[in-house]
């Protein structure tokens, strides 16, 4: 009986060790890429077609807070503006076709 709960015990501990090496180990690099894939930009470098989208929604230059420029994993451009509007944080996106997204 002593050796079955030996052999049980060692075949767990086996497939515990086995298990762990083929863990798999999360990484930084999806975030490093999408750090590496956005930047923060001014209006005037955001293109003229998404500037439009902007002031057509009703958002004003002044409740700008901050804009980023970034590259999606379709290589498509995206601009994320971070608003304050009446006090309240608030985000909005378009691609580089000026379409809210």
């Amino acid at each position: 009986m002593k050796k079955l709960v030996l052999t049980a015990f060692f075949a767990a501990v086996t497939i515990g060790i086995s298990h762990a090496n083929t863990a798999t180990v999360l990484t930084t690099d999806s975030y490093e890429n999408f750090i590496q894939n956005q930047r923060v930009i001014e209006l005037s470098e955001v293109p003229q077609v998404v500037q439009d989208a902007f002031m057509a929604d009703g958002y004003t230059e002044e409740s700008i807070v901050e804009i980023h420029e970034m590259t999606t994993g379709e290589s498509q451009l995206e601009y994320k503006f971070l608003l304050e509007v009446e006090g309240q944080k608030a985000e909005v996106t378009y691609n580089d076709k000026g379409e809210k997204q």
